[in-house]
């Protein structure tokens, strides 16, 4: 019976027993991002991400960017990076670099770089977490990456409902950081 309870909520077993989801690397691969301009709304990292994804799905900003027609992807990105020493984070999607910006949005280009991907699944709360981040940097090395220090990292949601981030969802999203 606890197995199909937990297929039914996407957990393992020791998860739903515990109560404590790990977040676990299902495929680790490269890429090469073309140069593409990030079209959205720039944060700093003192302010509550959680609360600005929330912003974002009630005021209906992704609906706007869904209707330029030269979208890159169909994801919703939580971009990260440090600038001088702190960090900046943006939430928006990815365009060709021609793209025009919509009137209260901001934009940054961004040159063509290699990133590796990390397809994870866990809990929302510990996906979007340091400790996750730190996983993957681990696991760049076993893989014999090197990362671009201080360079992006994307989080790459499906699903723009974006209500469930800093909770217990169980989600997989593929996570991305800039390689040299």
């Amino acid at each position: 019976m606890l197995r199909n309870i937990a297929t039914v909520l996407s957990v393992t077993v020791e998860e739903l027993l515990d109560g404590e989801c790990t977040v676990q690397i299902q495929a680790v691969s490269k890429e090469t991002q073309p140069a593409l301009r990030f079209i959205g709304k720039r944060y700093n990292g003192n302010e509550s991400i959680y609360i600005k994804w929330k912003l974002w799905k009630d005021n209906h900003w992704f609906s706007i960017l869904e209707n330029l027609n030269i979208r890159y992807a169909n994801s919703y990105i939580g971009a990260k990076r440090i600038v001088s020493g702190r960090l900046e984070y943006w939430i928006g999607m990815l365009f060709l670099p021609d793209a025009d910006v919509p009137e209260g949005f901001e934009y940054i280009d961004i040159d063509k770089i290699n990133l590796a991907n990390f397809q994870l699944k866990g809990t929302a709360h510990k996906i979007t977490s340091f400790e996750t981040h730190n996983l993957c940097l681990d696991e760049l090395d076993k893989n014999g990456m090197i990362r671009f220090e201080d360079h992006w990292c994307f989080e790459c949601y499906d699903d723009k409902s974006i209500d469930y981030i800093g909770t217990d969802k169980s989600m997989t999203i593929d996570y991305k950081i800039s390689i040299l």
